[in-house]
């Protein structure tokens, strides 16, 4: 029966499509969020539960430190066996390193582009195929003033992210993704002192990562 808006009042527009299952709450568009590991515990810990499947997450890292958290990043996809690509333009990503912190070089795309446009071009590439679970954009080593990231470019990624329901992790040493991230987390270096039990004249400065949520959104 066809509705005529010049009889049918509001309520009685949204009773008969509400009863031809045309209408939902927006919350029920909603996909739930699945979090996984990001390797690190106090990450995950401040992410509550870990890192957003379906979302840009963005890792602003100093160059020390930079590695190694990526490395682990990696390794907690592979314990979960994904199929995992990093696209590196700095061509910074050292086998025998991230072999030995756990990474399965046999589950991983290793996509050495020559600058950074053709590396946002691969990560939009990657995430079109719908066929990787953890993508990695590594730009810890790029030059800042060579870096030039327009917002139309991470409006896309963010919507193929979406689409793939994949993990897209951001290392940069600034913040580039902005409010098309779900969440930005400025990593800063730390140095304490610490003893060898064994030779307690000798003292050695180890380097840590102190964490900090700088923007976040569900």
């Amino acid at each position: 029966m066809p509705i005529h808006p010049s009889k049918a009042t509001g309520e009685n527009i949204l009773t008969k499509l509400q009863r031809k299952g045309a209408l939902c709450k927006a919350a029920e568009l909603q996909k739930p969020i699945s979090l996984v590991s990001s390797g690190c515990e106090e990450l995950n810990r401040m992410c509550a539960g870990g890192l957003a499947r379906g979302h840009i997450s963005e890792l602003i890292v100093p160059i020390h430190g930079a590695a190694w958290m990526m490395y682990d990043l990696l390794a907690a996809g592979c314990l979960r066996n994904e199929t995992l690509a990093l696209v590196d333009p700095a061509d910074g990503f050292e086998i025998e390193s991230a072999r030995a912190a756990g990474v399965d070089l046999n589950r991983l795309l290793w996509v050495r582009s020559p600058n950074v446009k053709q590396a946002l071009q691969a990560v939009e590439l990657i995430l079109s195929c719908r066929q990787f679970d953890t993508v990695v954009l590594d730009l810890v080593l790029v030059q800042t003033t060579k870096i030039r990231t327009p917002a139309s470019v991470w409006m896309r990624i963010k919507r193929l992210a979406a689409e793939a329901q994949s993990l897209v992790v951001v290392f940069s040493r600034q913040s580039l993704a902005g409010g098309f991230a779900s969440v930005s987390v400025r990593a800063s270096t730390r140095h304490r002192l610490f003893s060898d039990p064994t030779r307690p004249r000798q003292n050695a400065r180890k380097t840590t990562l102190g964490l900090e949520i700088i923007r976040q959104k569900r």
